[in-house]
């Protein structure tokens, strides 16, 4: 007898199958929902939510007093516009503003006087206006008004103005951040470094300017200047010394250009060499003694030049330290006579001219021994061009007896 085969089947409700599934997918879902517990842990770090609103009440208020200061400064700036007036100036005084525009080649610029400001400033968007202050008026000299006029006039003409209220609202969200305060204090920097050597480029000497620049910052007062935000002005930033020496560093030279200045002086020097030999040149002995005697000149008139521009520079150098000197004596007047508080801001102009001070006279010294260097050469090719004469001469009576 043979077996028959079994077949099991099941007969499941509808709510069993729904049990069965859902047990099924349970394991999935826990899978799933690992994964996601990972991330979440792996997310920044969470903050209470009454520290994140502590933290944004905070920075709203700092907006807030942001908002407020560059509001009050552009009030005290209106004021400042409103309280100038024109002022006619002398002839000697228009050709000075008429030759810095055309140096710079700036639009004409309304020019405006008022006591309310230390230092020249310059404010405006579509329609600029420099603002002098008055006693620069009072007596006209002509490096101080060249370099006021055409400081701010630099600044016209560069878009400073504009440039600086767009900074200003850049950082007004980031007014909290102490990399945004760098950044803007060093724009600022720039900005003036730029100006200086665009006067120093095109109106006055270096050392004029860096003198003129000195008197007329020492103008200013202790305390902190109005309407700092919205204005451009010579006083812009506080970094005296570092203009001073930007002006007056002299350039040297690089090696890699200092090595191509020398194989330029050797191949100029080579090509009479090689064209004689090549011709067969025959020269004529009065005509080397008239080269030479020429050439003799020519060294003694460029030793001679040399000289006279050491010692203007050595004049121009101890008028500048007597500059200094006079600036440092104001100084301590005002800082003997200033109330405790604005005597430390006094002391740390003071210590800056000081340091000024020591590099005028370290290149003074400098100066000092470059011209004595020139006079020892003048000397030594003096003594030369008289054994060279003498040499001649003999060589002359020799030839002269022989023939």
């Amino acid at each position: 007898m043979s077996a028959k085969p079994i077949v099991f089947s099941r007969i499941l409700s509808p709510d069993v199958e729904e049990i069965e599934s859902s047990n099924s997918e349970a394991p999935t879902s826990s899978i799933k929902a690992e994964p996601a517990r990972r991330i979440l842990a792996r997310s920044p770090i969470h903050i209470k939510p009454s520290i994140a609103e502590a933290l944004l009440a905070l920075y709203v208020l700092l907006l807030l007093w942001r908002v407020a200061s560059l509001i009050r400064a552009w009030r005290r700036t209106r004021v400042i516009v409103k309280s100038a007036h024109e002022f006619s100036f002398p002839e000697r005084a228009q050709t000075i503003i008429q030759r810095c525009q055309t140096a710079i080649g700036s639009q004409r610029v309304r020019i405006l006087c008022s006591t309310n400001v230390p230092v020249p400033i310059t404010f405006g968007l579509i329609n600029p206006v420099i603002i002098l202050p008055e006693r620069l008026l009072h007596e006209i000299d002509e490096e101080l008004l060249t370099t006021a006029v055409g400081h701010e006039l630099i600044h016209v003409a560069r878009r400073d103005y504009l440039a600086n209220l767009i900074y200003e609202f850049i950082y007004l969200p980031l007014s909290f951040h102490p990399a945004a305060a760098l950044v803007r204090r060093r724009i600022k920097q720039t900005r003036e470094l730029c100006c200086d050597e665009s006067v120093a480029a095109k109106l006055l000497r270096a050392d004029v300017y860096a003198r003129s620049l000195v008197r007329m910052i020492g103008w200013a007062p202790p305390a902190r200047r109005l309407a700092i935000d919205t204005t451009i002005g010579i006083n812009e930033s506080d970094i005296l010394e570092v203009r001073i020496m930007s002006l007056l560093k002299t350039p040297k030279l690089s090696s890699r250009r200092r090595a191509l200045l020398l194989i330029a002086a050797g191949l100029l020097l080579m090509t009479p060499c090689v064209a004689a030999a090549k011709l067969g040149l025959s020269f004529d002995f009065d005509r080397q003694d008239t080269a030479a005697s020429l050439e003799r000149q020519d060294l003694a008139v460029s030793t001679s030049q040399r000289q006279s521009q050491e010692l203007l520079e050595r004049k121009e150098q101890r008028q500048t330290n007597e500059t200094l000197k006079r600036q440092m004596q104001e100084l301590k007047e005002q800082a003997r006579t200033a109330p405790a508080s604005q005597r430390s801001e006094i002391e740390g102009k003071l210590q800056e001219v000081q340091r000024v001070l020591d590099e005028q006279q370290r290149q003074f010294s400098e100066a000092e021994a470059r011209l004595r260097e020139v006079q020892q050469n003048l000397e030594e090719h003096e003594r030369m061009v008289q054994q060279e004469e003498k040499f001649t001469t003999e060589k002359r009576v020799q030839d002269l007896r022989a023939a």
